[in-house]
């Protein structure tokens, strides 16, 4: 039985029979709450551990969320009508029991039957918690689901009067009170986990800043639990198939990245709680991030100073060798698939100005389209683009090809539509005719660095073609498939 209020003024209250009841026994689990701390009296002090979306009954007799609460403004209401003025909020890894329960087994829409006590403090069951959302509106704070949660730039930005930052908010001249770390250790005193300076990244640390103050990006807090399961059965699942690397999972640092490096003789792969909360971030685009992390350990050449796979190269190999190994094969496809969709919503919450590589760079300054179609190209089968440090990008073509002929002999001139790398176009096994025809020799145009000039040996009259392979550009661009050949008529 449970003692809750018959009404919504709190004025009739009566014993309720308990329908739902889940939780778990003391040391079960780690779980991050929000300890919510108020003043019970002047210089008295108390506190709850509660959840993001725990409701708390207000002086308006409306709800609001604990993450929603606002210290040295909001008060908690008493079951007599007093209030206790909430003081601060501070996100934590609470190492006790905790429990839910509810006097229905239906998400509730109403608040009579489903406020309770909390040390004397009218809160919402779980009943009432689980239907909220589709709630009327008059039983929720006004503009509820538009205030800012707290940990957000937006909370304070909205409440200038508190300080705080991810894991604390309370008014500049008030102390939270010590508490036994075996029950309740606050998050954010120990820092963020050290990365190395030759780390490497998902994305750089200003693409990874632009994210996080892009409020597109809606990057839930650190206390909202999100994401926290997905890298857990994931870590999970890479161990299996890469046994040698150390998973860590960085859940206080709230920056949209992931890191991977080699520190005393092992290889890491670090994945920040901020990505994991941004959220367009999905599995398939998880997978792939680690995926990709594990591409600059292990990915190949090309390698950038530190012996790490280059950016391009990293997302190439994340395709070919990491998701098809962890996903068989094929199955690997529709993980892929929907990772490029959820990568290019990604990188699209970058400043478009820091979406473009460093001209000339192509292993780790590498422009976001880059990154995509080093991904694209290794699910079609294709060689690693040029951006991304493959081979360059086809851009040679036969133009034309004609017979000249003058006292000097027989001679066909074959134009290419830029200048040729003299090596390969003067190579006379690299041209093939249709009817066979002898090449004799082969020469630039000193007039022109596009035009080969071959001696040919020519006696019968029709049609012929030519076509031209393993030349390259003067940039060392190959020719394009398709506008390798051309016909001539003797």
């Amino acid at each position: 039985m449970v003692y809750v209020a018959d009404n919504a003024d709190l004025s009739k209250w009566s014993q309720k029979e308990v329908l739902f009841s889940s939780g778990a026994g003391d040391m079960n689990s780690e779980t991050t709450m929000i300890k919510l701390t108020y003043e019970v009296s002047p210089g008295k002090l108390d506190h709850l551990f509660v959840s993001r979306d725990q409701l708390f009954y207000m002086t308006d007799k409306k709800m609001k969320a604990a993450a929603k609460l606002v210290p040295e403004k909001d008060k908690l209401v008493y079951k007599d009508g007093s209030t206790a003025l909430v003081k601060s909020l501070e996100v934590g890894k609470y190492k006790k029991g905790l429990h839910h329960i509810a006097t229905t087994l239906e998400p509730a829409v109403v608040l009579a039957g489903h406020l309770m006590l909390a040390k004397g403090i009218v809160c919402g069951d779980y009943a009432l918690q689980m239907g909220i959302a589709n709630a009327p509106k008059a039983l929720l704070a006004d503009d509820h689901s538009k205030l800012p949660e707290f940990g957000s730039k937006e909370y304070f930005t909205k409440y200038k009067h508190l300080i705080g930052d991810s894991f604390k908010a309370h008014n500049k001249d008030f102390q939270p009170e010590a508490i036994d770390k075996k029950v309740f250790e606050a998050m954010g005193k120990k820092g963020t986990l050290h990365i190395p300076d030759n780390a490497q990244h998902f994305i750089s640390k200003e693409q990874a800043l632009s994210i996080l103050e892009n409020p597109d990006s809606n990057i839930a807090p650190v206390f909202s639990n999100t994401g926290d399961e997905l890298v857990n059965y994931l870590f999970t699942l890479y161990q299996g198939f890469f046994p040698n690397i150390i998973f860590y999972y960085d859940k206080e640092n709230q920056l949209p990245n992931a890191h991977s490096f080699f520190e005393y003789g092992n290889s890491f792969i670090v994945v920040n709680g901020g990505l994991a909360r941004t959220e367009c971030i999905d599995f398939d685009g998880l997978a792939f991030v680690i995926a990709h992390e594990l591409g600059h350990l292990f990915g190949g050449d090309p390698k950038n100073p530190h012996e790490y796979t280059c950016e391009g190269k990293a997302d190439y190999f994340a395709v070919t060798g990491v998701l098809p190994k962890v996903w068989y094969g094929v199955s690997s496809a529709p993980i892929i698939q929907q990772a490029v969709s959820t990568l290019t919503d990604f990188f699209g919450l970058i400043d478009p100005k820091l979406r473009k590589g460093k001209k000339g760079n192509t292993c780790m300054y590498i422009s976001t389209d880059c990154r995509l179609d080093a991904i694209n190209a290794a699910f079609n089968m294709m060689a690693l683009p040029a951006c991304a440090g493959g081979s360059p990008d086809p851009k040679l073509e036969v133009s034309s090809a004609n017979v000249v002929k003058d006292k000097t002999g027989t001679s066909v001139v074959i134009t290419y539509n830029v200048p040729v790398d003299v090596k390969t176009a003067t190579a006379i096994g690299n041209y093939a005719f249709d009817p066979i025809i002898v090449v004799t020799a082969a020469r630039m145009d000193p007039k022109s660095p596009n035009v080969v000039i071959l001696s040919v040996v020519l006696n019968k009259p029709g049609g012929y073609s030519v076509c031209v392979y393993d030349v390259l550009s003067a940039k060392g661009e190959p020719l394009v498939k398709g506008q390798n050949c051309n016909s001539f008529q003797y």
